[in-house]
């Protein structure tokens, strides 16, 4: 609405009263915003505010977002490719790279490219750290 005219202003109500992507709203500009209980109070205050041109948010929200403790992002998997897969498992056997050349019919400059996008990508830099990632079941294959 913004790109169409920038002089609007945005005023978000959501009545289930959820933080988790408030923040992101305010980063696309919502100029207030009204959790499910709210009264005329409150509503005078926003409109008062943004005429304003202040961003509102009432101060119960502002300590919860404050104080809630953040999500723990999960790990992202490790995405390899089933050459990079196939090669991984032929090193962690203890296979040499020239060996792995001979068995999979490419250049050993090949092979050593390879290997060593599979360091960079799994985030090792030896084949003991590379049998762990390996191990941790966090290597998925790309399609």
């Amino acid at each position: 609405m913004k790109s169409v005219n920038s002089e609007c202003k945005i005023v978000l109500y959501d009545y289930r009263e959820s933080v988790n992507y408030l923040v992101a709203f305010f980063w696309e500009h919502i100029d207030a915003y009204l959790t499910g209980n709210f009264d005329e109070g409150d509503l005078r205050d926003r409109l008062a505010a943004i005429g304003f041109d202040r961003v509102y948010i009432n101060t119960e929200l502002v300590v919860e977002l404050i104080m809630r403790k953040p999500r723990r992002r999960t790990k992202r998997a490790v995405r390899l490719a089933p050459t990079e897969v196939k090669m991984a498992r032929l090193l962690i056997t203890g296979m040499r790279p020239s060996i792995i050349a001979q068995e999979m019919d490419r250049k050993p400059s090949t092979i050593s490219t390879i290997k060593s996008n599979i360091f960079r990508k799994t985030n090792v830099d030896n084949i003991i750290d590379l049998m762990g990632a390996m191990d941790g079941a966090q290597v998925a294959l790309r399609v």
